[in-house]
């Protein structure tokens, strides 16, 4: 292990992990090839120590761990409040981990010390496990360029780095997502067996969410929910004061009458009474909780259901630029496209033009 101080001379911000990680090189001096790299992040953020571990001493059998306690006790006794441990080798592929370097993050977690953990192949970058493809696309996302026009994302001798912003939050915010996402995934596969049942418990769960008890996971469950149109338009009908048989109507996808005249109230009805206002800034509230620990793919439905409240609501502008953060996650997602020609043609919902 090689431990390195970071002198303070000036300070200059990395933004991301993905900055970070392009900057080690040139802190370091070298491209590293089958190592560790640890990143000990002080409570200010300022990174005060930079030490890089080979791979292979934190697995030989014969040490049983021996370098990753002895690493982690240092960065303890030097006062790291976070460490952001990077992978650099090129064995794993996208997405995969590192036993070398999950083994000193639990090293340094029994220590105490929060962890980021991340892994780069030289062009690419992931954090394993992760299950977010805003974050962590299948074969991992491109590392910042490091040429001339960048090279603010790169140390040099005598500089200080710094992360911008809370570096807890950027991966307790990760952390959230890929909890969000487990649990997400685990409720969509019950789908499969029983998929009336399932919609049925699935408004449940997508209404459960908008407690103030919810959990991440509670989201998780809630943003893959919605991907089941049925689902999303019973959600509609339920905020729209729908009753319980129009509910069902819906989740069965029966075309009743009675649906229609609650969805299309909305649009022709100027005796519909329109959702009450604190219902829908409880409803955009939820949104965005959900949002937050989405995928990108789960976002889109999200944000149209945002667009949709807003519109009720008679916010053209804050509905179209829902619309516009829906169609950037799916430029084809049907709802999204429909409320923004509404919002482009200036038509307002029933029960504000009359």
């Amino acid at each position: 292990m090689v431990a390195t101080s970071v002198e303070t001379m000036q300070t200059r911000l990395i933004h991301g992990p993905g900055e970070l990680i392009a900057a080690i090189p040139r802190m370091l001096g070298y491209v590293p090839h089958e190592e560790v790299i640890l990143a000990g992040v002080a409570k200010t953020g300022a990174i005060e120590v930079l030490a890089r571990i080979d791979r292979t001493d934190l697995v030989l059998r014969d040490l049983d761990g021996e370098v990753a306690r002895a690493v982690a006790t240092e960065a303890s006794r030097s006062r790291v409040a976070r460490a952001i441990l990077v992978s650099f080798t090129s064995k794993p592929s996208g997405g995969a981990g590192c036993e070398a370097a999950t083994q000193l993050a639990q090293a340094l977690t029994a220590c105490s010390i929060d962890v980021d953990l991340w892994v780069c192949d030289g062009e690419r970058y992931w954090s394993p496990g992760c299950g977010d493809e805003a974050c962590c696309p299948a074969r991992g996302r491109a590392l910042p360029p490091t040429s001339a026009h960048s090279r603010r994302a790169n140390g040099a001798p005598g500089e200080r780095l710094e992360l911008s912003g809370s570096p807890a939050g950027l991966e307790e915010a990760a952390a959230e997502r890929r909890r969000a996402s487990g649990a997400g995934d685990r409720w969509w596969r019950r789908r499969e067996a029983d998929t009336p049942g399932w919609r049925a418990a699935a408004l449940v769960k997508v209404r459960e969410s908008a407690r103030p008890d919810a959990t991440v996971l509670d989201l998780g469950r809630a943003a893959v929910s919605l991907r089941d149109v049925r689902v999303r338009d019973a959600l509609m009908v339920a905020w729209l004061r729908g009753g319980q048989r129009e509910i069902e109507d819906t989740l069965a996808g029966r075309a009743s009458e009675e649906v229609a005249r609650v969805l299309d109230g909305a649009l022709h009805d100027a005796s519909h009474p329109p959702p009450r206002r604190a219902q829908v800034q409880e409803a955009l509230e939820w949104c965005g909780s959900v949002a937050r620990v989405s995928r990108r793919r789960d976002r889109a439905g999200v944000h149209a259901l945002e667009a949709v409240l807003l519109w009720w609501a008679g916010s053209l502008d804050g509905a179209l630029s829902a619309t516009s953060r829906a169609l950037s996650c799916d430029p084809d997602y049907s709802l999204a496209q429909l409320v923004a020609q509404m919002c482009e043609a200036d038509l307002r919902p029933a029960w504000a033009r009359w």
